[in-house]
């Protein structure tokens, strides 16, 4: 039995992290800083997206129930 191609890349990539040494890494603050700013630049960006939709999803079933035309007097 052959398992598909991506747990088999799965499979490789989990063997290679618990079988590779501890690794000696030091982050220094600009890389937290960095870190920070791409987390709070997805939350925002993330943010913006849903309220723009929700603008336009609003407007369009505002404009579903808006009656049409009007009286010609």
């Amino acid at each position: 039995m052959r398992l598909p191609m991506k747990f088999q890349f799965a499979a490789m990539l989990a063997a290679v992290y618990l079988c590779s040494p501890e690794a000696q890494a030091y982050l220094d603050p600009g890389t937290g800083s960095l870190i920070v700013q791409l987390l709070f630049g997805a939350i925002f960006g993330a943010v913006m997206t849903v309220k723009l939709w929700w603008a336009r999803a609003r407007a369009f079933i505002d404009n579903l129930f808006r009656p049409r035309g009007g009286d010609p007097e």
